[in-house]
């Protein structure tokens, strides 16, 4: 882990690391190749492609959990800028924010 990575605020981390071209050409290239595909190949012992998580390869680089990248991307989707200034700020958590009901229309 980048170890300046706690300098910066949850959000800010995931928004960052949301932006690398590089993970998001990996991402688009599995879904382009298993498009169509059944979930399993016919022998069990076989798999479909090497199976990297995307999310989880990005929230590593952002320095949080799956689930808290998950949460900092709805909020990053969906919050308004007071919100996101909040975070920024340090003011408010992405969890506290995430139970907002107003931020799942």
């Amino acid at each position: 882990m980048n170890n300046c990575s706690k300098a910066y605020p949850v959000n800010t981390r995931v928004e960052l690391a949301l932006k690398l071209p590089l993970l998001k050409q990996k991402a688009k290239e599995r879904y382009d190749a298993n498009v169509g595909r059944p979930k399993t190949s016919e022998q069990n012992s076989a798999p479909i492609s090497s199976s990297i998580n995307t999310r989880k390869e990005l929230a590593k680089v952002a320095g949080v959990s799956h689930d808290t990248f998950a949460k900092a991307k709805i909020v990053a989707q969906h919050a308004d800028e007071e919100t996101k200034k909040k975070l920024r700020q340090n003011q408010v958590s992405v969890h506290r924010v995430t139970l907002q009901p107003l931020l799942f229309p």
